[in-house]
């Protein structure tokens, strides 16, 4: 007696079935990989903004406790607020400096800028050794304690918010811009934008306080 072997016959996927397969991944993957891609710059820029307060922050304490930091005013005190970003300014390792009417040579033109024209062309600027790009808003008593920040200097996006951010030299936010006077003992973000501000955040969602908490 014979017994028949059974042959099983395993059907395998035609070559239309992975080209449809193949073809859905590759969608799915144009899908993602940007918003993945933009997820891992948007983290690196908030490390680099981190970083950059951190370090200006220790500067400016630093020079506040030297007595290098000047009284002024107001917070529109445009001498001083020059003086105070001059010294600290020649903190940092630079390797490129904007202080005579040449504030386009460290602060990128090529993107948002505040209230239709903020920075100035006048605004003194520095960019440090680590690639961040640091200037005031102007150079006139319409002017105030503000610093901006650009951790990518020329490259963008130049969104505020995003890699850009604005940081104040103050003793204490809450009693207003326009009202403080005396020396200020410290730099800290401003609060956080969720509107649209042309004079503070452009694009709307700027999260200059809550990224570093």
């Amino acid at each position: 007696m014979h017994l028949k072997k059974k042959t099983k016959h395993c059907k395998g996927f035609t070559l239309a079935e992975v080209c449809m397969v193949l073809g859905i991944a590759g969608v799915l993957m144009a899908l993602l990989i940007p918003a993945l891609m933009n997820t891992t710059q948007d983290d690196l820029f908030r490390i680099k903004y981190k970083q950059a307060y951190s370090h200006a922050s220790q500067v400016w304490l630093r020079l506040f406790s030297q007595n290098q930091i000047m009284e002024r005013a107001r917070l529109t005190h445009n001498a001083a607020n020059n003086d105070h970003f001059n010294r600290f300014r020649l903190q940092f390792l630079r390797v490129r400096d904007c202080t005579a009417n040449n504030n386009s040579n460290c602060w990128s033109n090529d993107g948002e800028t505040l209230d239709g024209g903020i920075p100035t062309s006048d605004a003194m600027a520095f960019i440090d050794n680590s690639g961040t790009a640091w200037s005031r808003m102007c150079n006139d008593d319409t002017c105030n304690g503000f610093i901006l920040i650009d951790v990518n200097a020329f490259d963008g996006p130049n969104r505020y918010g995003t890699d850009r951010f604005i940081i104040v030299a103050s003793n204490n936010l809450d009693v207003g811009y326009e009202n403080e006077t005396q020396t200020p003992s410290k730099v800290m973000p401003i609060p956080n934008v969720d509107p649209v501000n042309n004079q503070l955040c452009p694009s709307g969602n700027c999260e200059y306080t809550s990224i570093l908490e």
